[in-house]
């Protein structure tokens, strides 16, 4: 699934997708340059935790335990990771995101924000968003979570 504003796309990774990411992350996924995603140790660690859930998860909501690629429209290349880790029965989900540092401080991570919440508000099973993994010393992403979003 693609998710699209006017300067960013998203585009959600398939369980296998993100099988492939877990292991390298220079190919093409989707017809999308991967070479310039660069991966974290913790980062690799979380997506491997992706995986396991979406291994139980039900297909059906296989976009809410992914991370979404995020992409610039323009030049394809890609930013960064957002997504969501999972949602429960309440209706209750939590999101986290991380952009490479040539791409901080321009608006992307606020735009990509706002398009996957607002997709998750379109969905009728989301009721309430988190983001409680934020870092005391990451004041970017404080940044981004003190937007008005809706």
């Amino acid at each position: 699934m693609d998710l699209v504003s006017n300067r960013v796309m998203l585009k959600s990774l398939s369980l296998e997708g993100l099988m492939q990411i877990s292991k390298q992350n220079k190919f093409i996924y989707e017809g999308i340059d991967l070479t310039s995603l660069v991966l974290t140790d913790i980062q690799r660690r979380a997506i491997n935790i992706k995986i396991g859930k979406m291994k139980k998860a039900k297909r059906e909501l296989h976009d809410w335990y992914t991370y979404w690629l995020i992409i610039n429209k323009d030049s394809l290349d890609t930013m960064g990771l957002i997504g969501f880790k999972g949602i429960d029965n309440k209706g209750e989900a939590e999101i986290g995101y991380g952009i490479s540092k040539q791409y901080e401080g321009q608006g992307y991570m606020t735009e990509a924000v706002k398009i996957l919440i607002e997709w998750a508000f379109k969905s009728r099973l989301c009721k309430t968003l988190t983001a409680t993994g934020v870092l005391k010393t990451n004041y970017g992403s404080q940044n981004v979570l003190l937007k008005k979003w809706i």
